[in-house]
């Protein structure tokens, strides 16, 4: 069997032919071949991904020495602990075409890293997930060093010292969760000509946030709980290739968001969420048209969000959760295409009809224009919601399709007469509506039931409009953690019946006190828009 790996590393090379375990490697001496490519050469090949990866440090000597010259990168994970793994790692970072160390859950090369000599020549450094406690590689000692990543080390300890400054090549640094490193001089960082700086959980409570915005070629900034404070202020403008920026859980930055920082229009994460912002939401958000991710929950902010949301056409996600913003919801928002999370609860947004809202919708596929809880296989979400169907007209259920899952309730056979007052002292109806989502509840598998209830109702006669508000306020009595929808169908223009503006005026005002969310939708464009598509199928 032979493996040839030529394509991968695009070189000119002779035979290395060597037994092990049956397998003849030929390269043609490549001079720039990864690690990662020697392992993922056997997954091209289904009758050589029973060995593993550690095979390669298992191998005899011989080929070990002819292979090691070729690699540029070593990276060692837990899978690769054999029995001489550290002489084998030490024999390959010591040679001169190693430019790369990678570990993961051990390091190997922990006590020879800390010579100086040996690391000199290494120009990315990447060691994550070491369990126990470690020492800090020197470094700073490695000249050419252009990346460096020591993430999630918990129990990494050590000091960096100012001269992290002389590293002119380094542009990516990133010490996130390896609390135990600290900076004897954080502001050495100034100097540096970094694109990508991540010091999550790093202690930075000495340091002023504006003071970084100094390092104008900055792609990546995260500061997410380390402390910084002071105002954002105007200086953030300087930045104008930053693309991801997150300051969450810094609470004593506070202030005002600035303007200036719409100018960033390369900006796709915005991460603000608890840092004690307050004020209003400025105008001009929607210069960020490659925006994805918003986060600002967990703030003071208040006022109307801005309707310039709608603008940023490649929003993800939106969080303004937890804060005091009010007003109605901008339409614009709810018709964005590639939204799929949004969470707007415990705020206290003016619905349609003067209700407060109160919401929180996430949803895995993208939030439909003027819906919040898209459903866009009919047929599946039938059988994944419980329906109800409450009607005082015998006639009007039995047109319905009896196959559907749902639970009829007819409260009576000569319905409520157009008025507001017979449907909504219905105790009957009420009482077999209740006792009907009751047991639905009981016998749900899920949890999905107790979360909400989504009402349909025509304000117009009297079981909608009357009935409607009733159960709007039982189901707020009964089970008052739940959310509640309505959705509720304004009367024909050219009027139904005689009573139908008194009727939605009464059902209105009762929702309000009880309702989470109304929407509320025109019996005309409704009518419209289904008669255009009846002529469209015909």
């Amino acid at each position: 069997m032979k493996l040839n790996i030529a394509r991968t590393c695009n070189a000119q090379f002779t035979e290395i032919s060597k037994s092990f375990a049956d397998i003849k490697l030929i390269a043609n001496n490549p001079r720039r071949l990864r690690w990662d490519d020697l392992v993922n050469s056997y997954d091209e090949l289904d009758i050589l991904k029973f060995l593993p990866p550690s095979y390669w440090l298992a191998c005899d000597d011989q080929l070990f020495k002819s292979l090691h010259r070729m690699v540029w990168m070593w990276n060692f994970d837990n899978d690769y602990r054999t029995g001489n793994v550290k002489q084998k790692a030490i024999i390959a970072a010591s040679s001169h075409s190693v430019e790369t160390l990678r570990f993961r859950y051990e390091n190997p090369l922990e006590d020879w890293m800390q010579k100086p000599e040996n690391i000199s020549q290494l120009k990315s450094i990447w060691i994550e997930y070491l369990s126990g406690v470690n020492r800090l590689p020197p470094f700073w000692h490695s000249k050419k060093l252009r990346s460096l990543t020591l993430e999630f080390n918990y129990g990494m300890i050590g000091s960096i010292p100012p001269k992290i400054s002389e590293l002119l090549y380094l542009t990516s640094l990133n010490l996130s969760c390896s609390g135990g490193i600290t900076f004897e001089n954080p502001r050495a960082l100034f100097e540096m000509d970094l694109m990508y700086l991540n010091l999550q959980s790093i202690n930075l409570s000495c340091i002023e946030l504006s003071e970084f915005w100094v390092m104008k070629r900055l792609r990546s900034l995260n500061l997410a709980w380390c402390g910084v404070f002071g105002p954002i202020g105007p200086g953030i403008a300087e930045l104008v290739s930053l693309n991801e920026l997150n300051l969450s859980n810094n609470p004593s930055i506070g202030g005002s968001i600035p303007v200036e920082i719409w100018s960033l229009v390369h900006l796709n994460s915005l991460n603000l969420s608890f840092t004690g912002l307050s004020g209003v939401i400025p105008k001009g958000v929607g210069t960020l048209w490659q925006l994805n991710i918003c986060n600002l929950e967990g703030n003071t902010l208040s006022g109307s969000i801005p309707k310039d949301f709608g603008r940023c056409q490649g929003l993800k996600s939106l969080s303004l959760q937890n804060n005091r913003f009010d007003g109605h919801i901008p339409t614009e928002i709810l018709m964005l295409k590639n939204l799929k999370q949004l969470k707007l609860a415990n705020n206290s947004f003016v619905g349609f009809c003067g209700g407060t809202i109160s919401l929180n919708v996430e949803n895995s596929a993208p939030l439909k224009a003027g819906s919040l809880s898209p459903l866009s296989d009919a047929k599946r979400n039938m059988l994944n919601i419980d329906q109800i169907l409450v009607d005082t007209e015998r006639k009007t259920l039995s047109r319905l399709d009896p196959s559907a899952r749902r639970t009829i309730v007819n409260a009576d056979s000569t319905g409520r007469g157009n008025n507001w007052t017979h449907g909504y002292s219905d105790d009957v109806g009420a009482e077999a509506a209740m006792e009907a989502i009751r047991r639905n509840l009981e016998r749900s598998e899920t949890d999905v039931g107790s979360r909400g209830t989504l009402i349909f109702q025509s304000i117009a006669g009297g079981t909608g409009s009357g009935l409607g508000s009733r159960l709007t306020e039982d189901i707020r009595d009964v089970y008052p953690k739940r959310y509640i929808w309505n959705c509720a169908i304004s009367p024909f223009t050219s009027g139904e019946t005689a009573l139908q503006h008194y009727n939605s005026t009464l059902s209105i005002a009762r929702l309000q006190e009880h309702s989470d969310m109304i929407s509320i939708f025109s019996n005309d464009l409704l009518l419209n828009a289904i008669s255009k598509q009846h002529i469209l199928r015909k």
